[in-house]
């Protein structure tokens, strides 16, 4: 085929929603068409991109989570205000999360205790803030009264991206608290204003769904027995 037929098939499957037959459709332009290496190298990097989507929806589809949903947004969605992305998104912006990869850089110990880990996966709404302090002040009452390390012992930034990447498997605006490639370094903290399930709190919320421009929704009850994550106050109001 041509360059412009493959561009154009490509997108095609993906606009339906078939992503095992875009990666199969990259994967043949790249045998046969190893001339083409700019573009092959764009549809090679989208196949990644396909490849952390399907990871995603087959943790979702295991996990038994009824109520998730896709929803594809364009290109220019992070250049939108908050209230227009909801809008296109059919939801309030309370409901919308975004999920970090947190590192504490003051770590004492290999990591590998999901009670103290290196890296959390944070999950918070965007009309909140997230509070380092008071995921530390958490992540330190993990450990029973014996056992807890000192304040010095705890510092929470944002992973830097290359190593949010490695870890989770997912590019900017792509991370999902589902289908991360190593979630077992990765323990889940959810702030309570969204996934309390009481009060005021939602009971759908959407996230980052495996692609920068593809949105995951799902009830608040599903994501709790889903990942099992621990909720707590980790956010403050804006």
């Amino acid at each position: 085929k041509t360059l412009p037929e493959m561009a154009s098939a490509f997108d095609f499957f993906l606009a339906v929603d078939e992503y095992g037959a875009a990666l199969s459709y990259a994967t043949l332009g790249l045998h046969y068409n190893a001339d083409l290496e700019p573009r092959l190298a764009e549809l090679e990097s989208r196949a990644e991109r396909l490849a952390a989507v399907a990871r995603v929806r087959q943790h979702v589809i295991k996990a038994l989570v009824f109520s998730a949903a896709f929803k594809w947004v364009p290109p220019d969605y992070y250049d939108r205000p908050m209230e227009k992305r909801a809008e296109f998104i059919g939801c309030k912006v309370t409901q919308m999360c975004k999920t970090m990869v947190m590192e504490n850089t003051a770590l004492q110990g290999d990591g590998t205790d999901p009670r103290n880990s290196r890296y959390y996966m944070v999950v918070v709404q965007y009309a909140a803030k997230f509070n380092a302090d008071k995921l530390a002040k958490v992540v330190m009452g993990l450990l029973p009264p014996g056992e807890r390390l000192l304040k010095k012992a705890f510092h929470f930034r944002v992973a830097p991206e290359s190593v949010a990447c490695d870890l989770a498997g997912f590019v900017h605006n792509a991370v999902s608290p589902f289908g991360a490639l190593n979630s077992g370094l990765l323990p889940v903290v959810c702030a309570e204003a969204a996934f309390s399930g009481a009060g005021s709190s939602p009971t759908y919320v959407w996230m980052g769904g495996g692609h920068p421009d593809l949105k995951l929704g799902c009830s608040v009850r599903h994501f709790v027995n889903a990942l099992k994550p621990i909720v707590a106050d980790i956010s403050d109001p804006r």
